[in-house]
């Protein structure tokens, strides 16, 4: 086992009367990348769970974390149960925070964008005491990782102002631009709660939306056109493993799907697309039914002021900030998924 101390962190907020222990890995030498590649940090968020199931740790460590020379940051809230598993990652972590969890705004389940924003912090804290920065940044969880000819390939890293991902359970980009994705935690009461609480109405970043559009695997699929009964999916899979991005609200300029309609939007010199100002927008493509007005959103949680569901709020504030939503890369093809081996058959690059 790995040389650990046990030690106070200071320098991050904390909720009244809870003390943060944290565990820094002191036998870590930095595993400098080879000539050209990205150093790489792993914030590994959430609760520590399902570590036994289809061999996760050997996954990830042989797929992701020894290609990459990963360094690993964890923020948790087990409060110290089942943390056994943990220490088999022990010549890779260089950071871990087991602390009692915050008061979500929303639900229990938005807890994981919490420990990635502190995560980061931990992250930012290493960089700042070593003198250099990480060039790209991997969120995952532990009940993900890639399975059998799966694996996580880096490529298109260099490019900036893209986030690739697999819904929220994985996804990675460049440094800053994930540092970016960290605010949706800050931000999720206000700005999804109290400031446009309708999902219509919130800002749309016109260019960053096509080009996710333009990138997304199951709408290539679907030639960009929605499909003639949502319930269906005539691309063969729907969003389990991808984003649900085909549910967003987009600008309507009279064309038949997202694509043709952004497209128009940008023709016309719309970069920014808000609800009633300039710009009329209908709903996401998920929801299409012939015939139906295009503001007569069934879209359940995904349209209820009420409710925050992460797997399309988090890609609109992504849009919202100029980023480039793309699938998390054709080399994860095979995934373990709470243990059950799946196929991702449309997997794809940026």
């Amino acid at each position: 086992m790995s040389l650990w101390r046990t030690l106070l962190l200071s320098g991050l907020p904390l909720a009244c009367g809870l003390q943060v222990v944290s565990q820094q890995n002191e036998s870590i030498v930095r595993r400098d990348a080879e000539e050209g590649a990205p150093r790489v940090a792993m914030l590994l968020v959430g609760l520590m769970k399902r570590l036994d199931e289809n061999n996760w740790w050997n996954m990830v460590k042989t797929k992701i974390v020894v290609p990459h020379k990963v360094d690993i940051f964890i923020h948790t809230s087990q409060e110290g149960k089942q943390m056994e598993a943990i220490h088999e990652m022990d010549d890779y972590v260089v950071e871990l925070v087991d602390v009692p969890a915050t008061t979500p705004p929303s639900t229990q389940a938005d807890l994981q964008f919490w420990h990635f924003k502190e995560a980061f912090k931990l992250m930012h804290m290493h960089e700042y005491r070593s003198g250099w920065q990480y060039n790209v940044v991997i969120k995952m969880r532990t009940d993900i990782s890639p399975w059998g000819n799966g694996y996580l390939s880096l490529k298109g890293y260099e490019t900036g102002g893209s986030i690739h991902m697999m819904t929220d359970w994985m996804f990675w980009g460049r440094r800053d631009d994930m540092e970016k994705v960290t605010t949706y935690w800050d931000n999720l009461h206000n700005y999804f709660q109290i400031q446009y609480p309708n999902a219509m109405g919130r800002p749309i970043d016109v260019k960053a939306m096509y080009e996710s559009i333009k990138r997304d695997p199951r709408q290539k699929a679907l030639k960009y056109l929605p499909p003639n009964d949502p319930t269906l999916h005539r691309s063969g899979e729907d969003w389990h493993s991808y984003n649900k991005i085909d549910v967003l609200p987009y600008p309507d300029e009279g064309k038949l799907g997202a694509l043709a309609n952004l497209k128009a939007a940008l023709d016309r010199g719309k970069t920014k697309c808000v609800d009633g100002l300039g710009c009329t927008t209908r709903c996401g493509d998920r929801l299409y039914f012939e015939n139906k007005d295009g503001r007569w959103c069934d879209g359940g949680g995904d349209y209820d002021p009420s409710e925050i569901r992460s797997e399309s709020a988090l890609l609109a504030w992504i849009q919202s900030r100029g980023l480039v939503i793309c699938d998390i890369g054709a080399s994860m093809s095979t995934i373990n998924f709470k243990g059950v081996v799946e196929q991702r058959h449309l997997a794809s690059d940026c």
